[in-house]
């Protein structure tokens, strides 16, 4: 899914969108359950929890992807 977005987005855009979103969904998840006793809403909590697993393989594999500008294979 990320290879395919590379293609279309750019590695910039690509690499800054999922890492400032990863973090804004940090920060929610974090103030969520920094608040949970005053606004318990389950379903919250998973929505972020699965948003933010959405953006993770993007920032693991971006730098894998760069890897091979510094290293060809010819």
């Amino acid at each position: 899914m990320c290879a395919m977005a590379v293609r279309l987005l750019g590695k910039r855009v690509l690499a800054l969108s999922s890492i400032i979103l990863s973090s804004i969904l940090s920060i929610l998840l974090g103030v969520y359950i920094e608040f949970q006793d005053k606004m318990y809403q389950p379903w919250l909590f998973i929505v972020l929890y699965i948003a933010q697993g959405f953006t993770h393989p993007c920032i693991v594999s971006t730098p894998w992807i760069l890897i091979g500008e510094v290293y060809p294979l010819k």
